[in-house]
């Protein structure tokens, strides 16, 4: 009995899993309008290779990739969760004040490469010197990786 429920679960899990994420292209006016209002304003220097709709088990989620490598993510509702730059610096008017004013003033000569933002106000921050920076919901600094 035990062997059965094992296999049961386990076939569970893999077609879960493998149903798991329905990703598909789409255009930018089907990105929400909040998504299209920021990536026109912080990110409208820039040239849109793909925009694509990522369902899975939490609903929708979308991403913008940039010809540059440049990428952002964002929620169901068009806020975003996560941007990444290859090349060039997160604009710092997208990153918490109290975020900017820690690496400007402990990391002079990084700058910051990627940010994610956490559904508890958690942030997670990869910087250009290799250091990997997290902050808690209150700017906090609460662990730094090398």
């Amino acid at each position: 009995m035990k062997k059965i429920m094992i296999v049961l679960a386990s076939l569970f899990a893999f077609t879960f899993t493998a149903k798991a994420s329905d990703d598909k292209p789409i255009t930018f006016d089907q990105l929400p309008q909040t998504a299209q209002q920021f990536v026109n304003k912080y990110f409208g220097d820039r040239t849109i290779s793909l925009v694509k709709s990522e369902k899975d088990w939490a609903g929708n989620s979308y991403e913008v990739l940039f010809s540059n490598g440049d990428n952002l993510e964002f929620d169901k509702n068009g806020v975003w969760t996560s941007i990444e730059c290859k090349a060039t610096a997160v604009p710092d008017a997208v990153v918490p004040k109290q975020i900017v004013d820690y690496v400007n003033n402990n990391c002079k000569d990084a700058t910051i490469r990627k940010l994610d933002k956490e559904r508890r106000g958690a942030y997670e921050v990869e910087l250009s010197n290799g250091l990997d920076l997290k902050f808690n919901s209150s700017f906090e600094l609460v662990e730094i990786d090398d």
